[in-house]
């Protein structure tokens, strides 16, 4: 997740995540929030409704094979069933929710499983074609074409061009308006 997304939460729901940051022999939060921008409002909706129980805190927040894993300590045993529930409605709600933009999403088949909408996993598709050594561009005006031996990989203007690898490497900067 983008840093500023994870100090969002990290400032809004300070108990629930006292251990992100912390030591990696003692937490897994160490590593932080490990999932994509467009879980974040699952996680936010979570937090919210999980910040109730003021002894539950995050162990650990990854995703794994294309699902949300939200890892927590400190449940009562009065309250396991209900904190749990939450947590897993959060999780079947990451199952359909793309981990990069936020959008209606699926699961990928073969290869890394991840969730993604088909814009976000064309963008993959096209990124990885243009990753390969064989590609060649050419640009004309305001405008490039990517093309290898099959035949074009991209073809837009320089600033779609420019977006696309900035969404892939996660290079958009944090809006002013707090955006996200």
């Amino acid at each position: 997740m983008h840093q500023y997304l994870e100090d969002i939460l990290v400032k809004k729901y300070p108990t629930i995540f006292k251990q992100y940051g912390g030591d990696m022999k003692d937490t897994c939060m160490h590593w932080g929030i490990a999932v994509g921008k467009g879980w974040f409002k699952i996680i936010d909706n979570l937090c919210e409704k999980l910040s109730k129980y003021p002894d539950v805190v995050a162990s650990q927040v990854k995703e794994k094979f294309g699902g949300l894993r939200f890892y927590i300590e400190g449940v009562d045993k009065d309250h396991f069933d209900e904190v749990y529930g939450i947590i897993g409605q959060a999780e079947d709600q990451a199952y359909k929710t793309c981990e990069s933009c936020g959008e209606k999403g699926k699961r990928t088949k073969g290869g890394w499983v991840k969730v993604q909408c088909p814009k976000c996993a064309e963008n993959v598709r096209v990124l990885g074609l243009i990753r390969k050594d064989d590609c060649r561009y050419t640009i004309d005006g305001n405008n490039i074409k990517i093309f290898n031996k099959e035949g074009i990989v991209f073809s837009d203007t320089l600033e779609a061009y420019i977006k696309l690898t900035e969404q892939s490497m996660g290079l958009l900067k944090y809006k002013e308006d707090n955006e996200y």
